[in-house]
């Protein structure tokens, strides 16, 4: 994988959020562990599961969108339905023993663009015109790829592990498109805003990282060099997400 750091970002319209929250998963067994406000944890989906500490963090800056992350919404042609019928077919890949062993859990191995039930088209389309719209132009494209993780409490893992970036060019005169469709994101999350994706502009060494918020129903279209992870795990429901990648001609 190649390095490249991308020029500074400016961020408009942040907002912070001020306080920092603790939130405990109770162990099998023992009172319901309370979150924000006295919020009821549910564990679902996960049959033994140890005290779990969530720590969200203070002060985090967090975006809806700006001028390098830009959505596109495609509500009036992706519905919940769809959305439902995504997930039903990545559940069932993952069941199957399809994902990635080495990779966070759980990653799908296979390129679902490439897959033949019809809800993938709307999902590959809609992806191909959020990038023509954000470049303002239909340019050449090649190498279009997507894959799902599916992420719950039980298989997250030290998010400090979890940086990266998918700048990974196979043409010199090419640049690279990256994409991300909010498939679920589970009702008894504690903070909306930081389940979404964690975007470090000049890398991530440096402190500037912020959060840019989940949006159902649209995509997130950024370049591909831009280092960023999964926003902060907070359920035992599962999320999932679909990730898509594209590289086209500059000329």
């Amino acid at each position: 994988m190649v390095e490249c750091q991308p020029s500074k970002l400016f961020v408009a319209g942040s907002i912070p959020v001020t306080r920092s929250k603790l939130l405990g998963v109770a162990q099998p067994g023992s009172a319901p562990a309370l979150g924000a406000g006295g919020r009821e944890f549910d564990p679902l989906h996960r049959d033994h599961y140890n005290m779990t500490k969530i720590i969200l963090p203070e002060n985090a800056t967090i975006i809806d969108s700006d001028q390098i992350f830009q959505k596109f919404d495609f509500t009036s042609t992706i519905n919940a339905d769809d959305d439902r019928n995504a997930c039903n077919i990545i559940k069932h890949i993952i069941d199957s023993g399809n994902y990635y062993t080495n990779s966070p859990k759980y990653q799908t191995k296979e390129n679902i663009f490439n897959r033949t039930e019809s809800v993938w088209l709307k999902y590959r389309m809609s992806f191909l015109f959020s990038v023509f719209m954000y470049l303002g132009r239909e340019v050449k494209v090649f190498n279009m790829q997507a894959w799902s993780f599916m992420t719950n409490l039980e298989g997250a893992e030290d998010r400090n592990n979890l940086w990266h970036h998918h700048w990974h060019p196979k043409d010199s005169n090419s640049r690279m498109m990256s994409g991300i469709w909010y498939l679920e994101i589970p009702d008894d999350v504690v903070n909306y805003d930081l389940c979404g994706t964690e975007i470090a502009p000049n890398g991530p060494t440096h402190q500037d990282t912020f959060y840019v918020k989940p949006k159902e129903g649209s995509w997130l279209i950024y370049p591909s060099n831009y280092w960023h992870r999964p926003g902060i795990v907070q359920s035992n429901q599962y999320r999932f997400i679909l990730a898509a990648d594209v590289e086209y001609l500059v000329n």
